[in-house]
């Protein structure tokens, strides 16, 4: 008898052990939603698009650790497992310029989840220079601005993105006004700026304005920091910052 109720209250003993183990362990939970995201890269060459799509990178900025794929000839690619979250996705090639999807909402499920098509532009290699902002009294441009520069070589399908700020460090991606021009295959440009975009300013402060080679004149993602629009411009081919005031002949004001 006496070994019985020994095996009982052992019994006892180790079922409450156990019970009060269970209050205090830490529930675990299951892992995080997530699934997989497909997308499609389209990749151009002088604004004509390739036979080959392959060697885009394309990673997940923000996944820890970091998830990245490169597309397959097709520009498809495949990132598995990514876990439900807020994402920029970033697409990388080689003479090429950077393209993001900024804050792409990811939820996952069993069916895999598809991105919007991104195209991604060959870096044109061509220089900017001897830029000149023409706004002389004397001279028959005296009601607008108009810019006169050089490229060092030809290009039928090149556009030119210009910036325009207040301050003198403007940029590609630091700049109050933007839009761009057709130089047509002429080595030698000239054209008036978009006088919608002079009215922005005060006519009585220096205004600064630079330019950069580019195959596509409007694609662009937005920079979350500054709300500008980040075109797929070659930044290391911009031209000269050039200094200059809006003539007071300009009556728009």
């Amino acid at each position: 008898m006496r070994c019985f109720y020994s095996i009982l209250r052992t019994t006892v003993y180790v079922s409450l052990a156990m019970f009060l183990f269970s209050c205090n362990k830490e529930t675990v939970y299951e892992d995080q939603l997530g699934g997989d995201l497909k997308g499609f890269v389209w990749v151009y060459n002088n604004n004509s698009t390739l036979t080959d799509y392959s060697g885009v990178t394309v990673t997940v900025d923000g996944s820890s650790p970091v998830l990245k794929t490169t597309t397959n000839e097709k520009g498809e690619y495949t990132i598995e497992g990514l876990k439900t979250g807020i994402y920029d996705l970033v697409f990388t090639k080689d003479s090429f310029a950077t393209y993001k999807i900024v804050s792409f909402q990811f939820i996952g499920s069993n069916v895999p989840t598809v991105a919007s098509p991104v195209e991604l532009y060959k870096l044109p290699d061509v220089k900017i220079s001897d830029l000149k902002v023409d706004t002389s009294k004397n001279s028959p441009y005296s009601y607008s601005v108009i810019v006169h520069g050089s490229l060092s070589s030809s290009s039928s399908s090149l556009y030119l993105r210009y910036y325009i700020s207040n301050s003198p460090d403007v940029s590609y991606s630091n700049y109050q006004a933007s839009d761009y021009s057709f130089p047509s295959s002429n080595v030698m440009f000239s054209f008036y700026i978009n006088s919608n975009l002079l009215s922005k300013f005060s006519r009585d402060k220096p205004l600064y304005i630079i330019f950069y080679p580019c195959l596509s004149a409007l694609t662009s993602y937005i920079d979350i920091n500054t709300g500008n629009q980040i075109y797929m411009v070659n930044t290391s081919q911009g031209s000269a910052v050039v200094p200059f005031m809006i003539p007071t002949t300009i009556s728009y004001y």
